[in-house]
Order: structure tokens, then C-alpha cells, then sequence
């Protein structure tokens, strides 16, 4: 895949943080860690792997955001989703709809994940 990072708009640091990203980063840490030497970098490079970890486990078990390459919201379910779509306008990168209206409203989206309904008081 190529990215072109000229524009900050391209950038993967400014798309949502993705389990695929994660991964990469966690593996990227671990590398970094061959080749310590005690310093205290060592041991905040460490803390961050775990919480990655941590982050990760979470992510996937509460489903996380999903390329619309993979799959696509149903559009009979009852939920909301949180849409990412890649811009420059920060007011337009997420945006909150029905999945009924999804595919219509959202082309130029590229994540999506289901919002879960309040808890009840």
C-alpha cells in the first residue's frame, strides 16, 4: 500500500487508531526493546507495549473499528454507528448515523463501528 505523506491529511497518524495499527506498533516496541540497555526509556517503552496490550484486548472484544473493506454495517439494526471518513475538516471526520442510512450518507467513509445503546440509570 502506498501513502503518500506529503499531505497531513494522508498521514496514518491522523486515521483511527486500528487493531491492524496497533499490532504493528506493539511488534515495532518489541523490536525496539532487543536492543536496551536499562535506560529509562526502556521502561516506558515497556509500560506503553502493556498498555497497547491492554488496549488491544479491549478493542477486540468489544468489536473496535472495522474497515469497510471487511464488512459493512447492517442496515436492519437497531444501533447508531460512529463513522471515521478521512478529511481535512476535523467537524466532518466522525460523524454519528443510523445504520439504515449508512451507505447513503457515508461513501466517502473508510471505518465504522457500532455505538452501544446508554446504560440505564
Amino acid at each position: 500500500m502506498t501513502i503518500n505523506l506529503v499531505s497531513p491529511a494522508n498521514h496514518p497518524a491522523n486515521g483511527p487508531l486500528t487493531v491492524e495499527r496497533i499490532t504493528r506498533l506493539i511488534a515495532e516496541l518489541h523490536r525496539s526493546l532487543e536492543y536496551q540497555n536499562g535506560s529509562t526509556q526502556d521502561y516506558i517503552t515497556a509500560d506503553a507495549i502493556k498498555g497497547l496490550e491492554e488496549l488491544l484486548e479491549i478493542r477486540k472484544s468489544e468489536g473496535g473499528w472495522i474497515p469497510i473493506s471487511e464488512r459493512m454495517p447492517d442496515p436492519q439494526n437497531e444501533f447508531r454507528v460512529c463513522v471515521f471518513t478521512p478529511t481535512p475538516r476535523e467537524d466532518l471526520r466522525y460523524r454519528f448515523v443510523s445504520a439504515s442510512l449508512f451507505k447513503s450518507v457515508c461513501r466517502d467513509a473508510t471505518h465504522w463501528h457500532y455505538m452501544m445503546p446508554p446504560k440505564a440509570l
